[in-house]
């Protein structure tokens, strides 16, 4: 797993970033304590027990798809949680062809279905799928954006997850989220390579 941060991004209040790595663990730790001392009184071991398992495992999860950060929604909308995170994963760049990096991201567009967007100034592939539940696992929605970073032999994608219902109610919600997630994708900027820790 590649730790250094190559590019920067504004979030939402109660939005967090957290390197996947374990430099991860102490600022989960942080997190929930900060949670737990919001928490309604009398509620504080809930707020731990609950919160906890949920961070730990989207933790987990980043982890075992090789991601480099996790950003995880903390906030609340009227009292419920906007259940939203991103991980951010990257791979090395594939070559051996003679198509341009747009080429390639025009290619990807048409191959997933997808359309091409900007991040952080470059051409990118935004992807949206949605997955109905399955066994434990609730239904969702997964944004995704790939690009080429700029100096580097790497591809970077941002994935962002939207847990939501069959409620037809929640079509609305949920397409505020996603504008709310492309707005924070605009925010993107790659950190030029002489200068990423």
């Amino acid at each position: 797993m590649t730790t250094d941060q190559v590019f920067e991004l504004l979030l939402p209040p109660d939005w967090v970033r957290i390197a996947a790595d374990e430099r991860g663990d102490a600022a989960m730790d942080s997190l929930l304590e900060r949670a737990v001392g919001n928490a309604p009184a009398g509620r504080e071991s809930e707020v731990r027990s609950v919160l906890g398992a949920s961070i730990a495992s989207a933790v987990d999860t980043a982890r075992g798809q090789g991601a480099t950060d996790i950003i995880l929604s903390l906030a609340r909308v009227d009292g419920v949680p906007v259940p939203a995170s991103i991980v951010v994963t990257r791979r090395p760049a594939e070559g051996g062809d003679a198509l341009t990096e747009t080429e390639r991201i025009f290619a990807i567009a048409a191959r997933e279905n997808g359309t091409v967007v900007e991040v952080g100034g470059r051409a990118a592939v935004r992807r949206v799928r949605s997955y109905d539940a399955d066994g434990e696992t609730p239904a969702r929605r997964a944004i995704s954006y790939l690009c080429r970073l700029p100096d580097r032999p790497e591809w970077i994608m941002f994935t962002a997850t939207v847990l939501w219902g069959s409620d037809p109610a929640l079509e609305e919600p949920l397409a505020a989220l996603e504008f709310l997630i492309d707005a924070v994708m605009t925010t993107v900027r790659f950190v030029p390579r002489e200068t990423a820790a």
